[in-house]
């Protein structure tokens, strides 16, 4: 049975014990180094017209805000974070709506 821990952790065999959901634990080390990254300002996108607007930002208009950044390019181009792009779908759609949805 899953334990109300952000999916990180389970129960053992014994209802005393824990163990690590590791599918889940890769997923937030992914989301971390990829939150850090985008505090990079080289790599921060610019909002292409067909998505315009996003999150307040016009075309053309780089996207200063780091967890806005990493969330456009989740939303928009996956393919160019390996770490998030070769996530399940299933851990895909959590971390986005942690980083998309909540800003967490």
């Amino acid at each position: 049975k899953e334990d109300k821990r952000g999916g990180c952790l389970g129960r053992g065999t014994a209802t005393t014990t824990l163990r690590v959901c590791e599918t889940r634990f890769m997923s937030l080390l992914a989301l971390t180094a990829m939150h850090d990254i985008m505090k990079i300002s080289a790599f921060a996108p610019t909002v292409q017209p067909e998505h315009a607007p996003y999150h307040g930002y016009e075309a053309g208009a780089t996207i200063g805000d780091h967890d806005h950044a990493l969330s456009y390019l989740m939303d928009h181009y996956p393919e160019v974070l390996p770490s998030f792009r070769d996530l399940a779908p299933e851990e895909r759609r959590a971390i986005q709506f942690t980083q998309c949805r909540l800003s967490f």
